[in-house]
């Protein structure tokens, strides 16, 4: 999957509202949890992509 296919998930919480199913404090851990990583894993991924005089590299 593509860096942007992973940050889509990111984009898409501000549309649909999933609270009605993290009912559970360790269910919400684990979506915080979650999108942390898509966050991250946008991030690494992304910044991974660019040539190397771009990244820093």
């Amino acid at each position: 999957m593509p860096a942007w296919g992973r940050g889509i998930r990111v984009v898409l919480q501000a549309f649909f509202d999933v609270k009605e199913h993290l009912a559970a404090w360790w269910l919400k851990l684990g979506y915080f949890a979650l999108t942390l990583m898509f966050a991250a894993f946008t991030i690494i991924y992304s910044w991974g992509a660019m040539p190397p005089a771009i990244a820093g590299r």
